[in-house]
């Protein structure tokens, strides 16, 4: 009998089954389309709040966080966690500046948060679920990936026109990588030599080497046709979308005034080939084993489904919401989802 017993407490202890999802969010209708992967089928939606701007997901798939913004009118600038399951508000945390792009440590446990009209970056303790502390940041804070080891948060600023490499334990820059332009979204290898970088009228992207702080190469897009809608004012943004591959075999970048993205051979940085995308691509992102990268079109509403195999868009998804922009692949600890529409 005892044995019993031990195999169901075992039994209850084992981890629900697993499926991917991927989770997007649409800034102007304030919620986030969930899609089922590999089926590339929308199987539920949930109301994120006033205009989602990322989403980040905790590393056991349980907890999604987003941040928000306000419009001067309604809502506040926020950080939510939601959970995956059922959409759900498990907590929020009010922040003093307008929140971008996240980033999230290994463990799950600190949440960086940079601000577009601050000179600091937050530090969330997704336990207490406050802020911890505050770090250094810039004005134009934008995009944030952390290192490998979690020991380096790389912070891009459209208004310095830099990069800056802030060591997380002291909360100081320990580099900074200059650039002529606004920096918009970046990517390194995973040794953390190269970076891989947009600029804000930049049709293409630099190369720089993190150790000399050069730029050792700009790689140029294929040339926009005469009408590409190339945006005149602030924030001049031609391209909108760039990434490593996990597996580092390719990179993609999107061409958002001509509605594609390019892809590119790593480390070579030969070019293959554009694949067409809905309007104005803004963001890309891969399933963990780089089988699919995802790119979303945010003025037309879609997610193109490109597999990373045949190099070819499979599949063209309706966001089911309106400007579709940052997304994430969760690995959910659930089969099935229970979100309001699902």
């Amino acid at each position: 009998m005892r044995h019993v017993i031990l195999l169901g407490l075992m039994l209850l202890c084992l981890p629900a089954t697993a499926k991917q999802f991927l989770y997007v969010e649409n800034t102007r209708s304030g919620h986030i389309t969930v899609i089922a992967i590999p089926e590339h089928e929308v199987v539920g939606t949930f109301k994120a709040g006033n205009h989602p701007d990322d989403v980040v997901a905790s590393p056991d798939g349980r907890v999604l966080y987003v941040n928000n913004h306000s419009d001067g009118q309604d809502g506040r600038n926020e950080i939510v966690a939601f959970d995956t399951i059922t959409g759900g508000v498990l907590w929020r945390v009010p922040v003093d500046g307008v929140p971008n792009h996240m980033s999230l440590s290994s463990d799950g446990r600190w949440l960086y948060v940079p601000f577009f009209d601050t000179r600091f970056t937050s530090v969330i303790d997704t336990v207490t679920k406050s802020e911890d502390r505050r770090i250094f940041g810039v004005l134009g804070g934008h995009g944030t990936k952390l290192s490998p080891d979690d020991k380096r948060l790389y912070i891009g600023s459209m208004v310095t026109d830099a990069i800056y490499v802030v060591d997380v334990a002291t909360g100081r820059p320990s580099n900074v990588i200059n650039f002529e332009d606004g920096v918009r979204p970046f990517a390194f290898t995973s040794d953390e030599q190269t970076l891989y970088v947009q600029l804000s009228r930049l049709h293409g992207f630099d190369v720089a080497d993190t150790a000399s702080r050069e730029i050792v190469r700009r790689v140029d897009l294929p040339p926009l046709p005469p009408d590409a809608p190339v945006m005149k004012a602030f924030p001049h943004t031609v391209n909108h979308g760039l990434e490593l591959s996990p597996d580092e075999k390719y990179l993609l970048a999107a061409g958002s005034a001509a509605n594609y993205v390019a892809v590119y051979t790593h480390p070579e940085l030969e070019f293959v080939k554009t694949i067409a995308t809905g309007a104005e691509p803004n963001w890309i992102i891969y399933t963990p084993d780089s089988r699919y990268a995802y790119v979303t079109a945010r003025a037309s509403d879609e997610i193109s489904v490109i597999d990373m195999q045949k190099l070819e868009e499979i599949a063209r998804i309706p966001s089911t919401g309106n400007y579709p922009q940052r997304m994430r692949v969760v690995d959910v600890p659930a089969s099935k989802l229970s979100l309001p529409d699902s």
